[in-house]
């Protein structure tokens, strides 16, 4: 073994058939460990607090196939899905593993400047965009997301692409708050195109950061996904002190948040998805929420722990809460903080793991 390093993790999955899951598998199978009434996601719409579980995931994901096959939004086709600045991330997860159940790759932008979204549009032949336009031309300021939507109207309406609003166009909030019935696990489901998802097909396309250079797409196939989730359960990932419990991971743009979502989904501890802007926004919302959420896990950069710091300073009722029910804090996305993990440390007695 190389000395040169502290830790290694070795992983003997080659060693071993493997049975790869699609997205659309990993939700309707009946995975080994996971509770069938599991929640799968702690969110809102608005300022109503939600909880979403397996159940309830399944039959949303049947309502918006249905709305999809309606809309001509077929397997293989590439849609892009836009949020922005502001916007409730939830609804954003609800599409994306729809969309991959439906066999389509979703093509989730984590900018869209005009220039670069123009290019982006040609380059992964895409035949739809689901954006929140009603969402944002309905809060207060946001001029400059007010703006992008309309440049984007404005480009694609001379390409041969068609565009829908995620609020009003799918029927999600009927699909959110009005009654179900439970999935039947026997039932046969409403598309049988979700049978012909392989999982080496494309189910995601992410576009990088740019602070290297030029922003780039980077394609996930749903056996990357599914890998992942068999890496993360070898590797001990998984285990309610470490990584296995209520995750809350800001973005969910970024791969990790994506990540975060798939394993919430693989083992049925659920993902918290609060709209980031809000922790300064919103504090007292973010507090509530939080308190009913209670992650044991957080991953996330230095901005994410200064502002859970600053949450700390202004409600200091929660930090004990809080400290008492984390587990596990990982810094991911930007360079590590050692100031940021000293005050972590004094106020929860966790240190910050660097991913």
């Amino acid at each position: 073994m190389d000395k040169s390093f502290d830790l290694f993790f070795e992983n003997p999955l080659d060693r071993v058939p493997l049975t790869l899951k699609t997205i659309g598998d990993i939700l309707f199978d009946q995975i080994d460990g996971r509770n069938e009434e599991s929640k799968i996601m702690l969110s809102h719409f608005e300022n109503q607090y939600v909880e979403i579980s397996l159940r309830h995931l399944r039959k949303i994901v049947q309502m918006l196939i249905i709305s999809f096959e309606e809309k001509k939004i077929l397997k293989g086709q590439t849609v892009i899905l836009l949020t922005f600045h502001g916007c409730n991330e939830m609804i954003t997860a609800l599409f994306f593993i729809a969309l991959a159940a439906k066999g389509c790759r979703t093509f989730l932008p984590m900018y869209s400047e005009v220039e670069e979204f123009s290019e982006w549009v040609d380059v992964t032949h895409s035949k739809h965009i689901i954006l929140p336009q009603n969402e944002v031309m309905s809060m207060e300021g946001h001029d400059m997301e007010k703006s992008e939507i309309r440049e984007i109207r404005n480009l694609v309406a001379v390409k041969d692409i068609n565009v829908w609003d995620n609020l009003t166009d799918f029927g999600i909030n009927e699909a959110l708050f009005g009654p179900f019935q439970k999935f039947d696990h026997d039932e046969t489901l409403p598309d049988k195109e979700l049978k012909r998802v392989l999982p080496g097909d494309e189910v995601l396309i992410v576009t990088t950061s740019g602070t290297s250079g030029k922003s780039r797409l980077v394609v996930y196939t749903h056996e990357a996904y599914s890998l992942n989730c068999l890496a993360w359960e070898k590797a001990g990932f998984y285990r309610k002190n470490v990584l296995g419990g209520t995750g809350f991971t800001p973005l969910l743009t970024h791969t990790m948040g994506i990540r975060a979502l798939i394993n919430a989904l693989w083992t049925g501890s659920p993902v918290c998805l609060i709209i980031t802007e809000w922790f300064i926004t919103k504090p007292e919302t973010v507090r509530y929420l939080l308190l009913k959420m209670n992650p044991e896990h957080i991953t996330g950069g230095p901005a994410v722990y200064n502002t859970f710091l600053e949450l700390f300073r202004v409600f200091p009722e929660i930090k004990p809460v809080l400290s008492k029910n984390l587990k596990t804090i990982v810094s991911s996305g930007a360079a590590f903080d050692a100031r940021t993990e000293h005050q972590i440390f004094n106020d929860t007695t966790l240190h910050i793991t660097n991913a």
